[in-house]
């Protein structure tokens, strides 16, 4: 809602940042629901005393930490945009997987002819399936199966496409997911060893090297839950 002290038509949350003074000094925890806002009671409208407000769902033992929820983030995302990272404790970890490596594994791996490459990068954008492309601890997340599915449908079989919906497990192409994790946990190795060979180091780089050498275990365990499903 807009406040309403905003003499203009107001901003989508989306779309806007705002400086909020001391709240940094609130730490984060996956534990906690959040509430944040103008305070728009309806006692408080004629006073016009707005003020910003964050609501916990938990209750905090007085002198306890309070924490509040920055988001249900990766530990990239974490890590990129406030500094830290919550390490093996965090139960929403995922390694972003985008489009164009899929179809670089294909093309110059894998030596496939993905035919009619612009209908089907059209099929992915106007249907969503562009982003949200992920690997975690079991494996490619569905998006990411349904993409490399997409682009290795044959041309007289793309009318069908909306078949994939049907599908869970993606048996027909297993050992295509199977190759592409191997294809992606190759890459990480290589940037592993090229950031080993830096001496001049500071606190974040490190912080960058320990989260690419979790990504590197986590998609060693993918390819391990990916061969059971065989």
């Amino acid at each position: 809602q807009r406040d309403p002290r905003d003499p203009g038509s107001g901003e989508q949350g989306g779309d806007c940042l705002a400086l909020v003074p001391f709240l940094d000094l609130l730490n984060h925890s996956d534990n906690v629901t959040v509430e944040a806002g103008i305070n728009l009671d309806s006692d408080r409208l004629e006073s016009r005393d707005y003020f910003y407000e964050l609501k916990v769902g938990q209750s905090v033992n007085r002198y306890s930490e309070a924490f509040i929820c920055y988001g249900r983030h990766s530990n990239t995302k974490l890590l990129t945009e406030y500094g830290f990272s919550l390490g093996e404790n965090n139960n929403s970890e995922h390694i972003a997987v985008t489009v164009n490596t899929i179809l670089e594994f294909l093309q110059m791996k894998k030596k496939v002819r993905v035919s009619k490459v612009e209908e089907k990068l059209c099929i992915l954008k106007e249907n969503g399936l562009i982003s949200n492309l992920g690997i975690g601890r079991l494996g490619l997340n569905w998006t990411a199966k349904a993409v490399l599915y997409i682009f290795l449908l044959r041309p007289s079989e793309l009318k069908s496409w909306h078949s994939l919906y049907q599908l869970e497990n993606f048996s027909s192409i297993h050992s295509f997911l199977a190759d592409f994790l191997e294809y992606f946990l190759e890459g990480l190795q290589l940037h592993l060893r090229k950031m080993a060979e830096i001496i001049l180091r500071s606190k974040y780089f490190n912080l960058a090297e320990d989260l690419v050498r979790s990504h590197v275990e986590i998609v060693k365990l993918a390819i391990t839950n990916q061969g059971s499903e065989a």
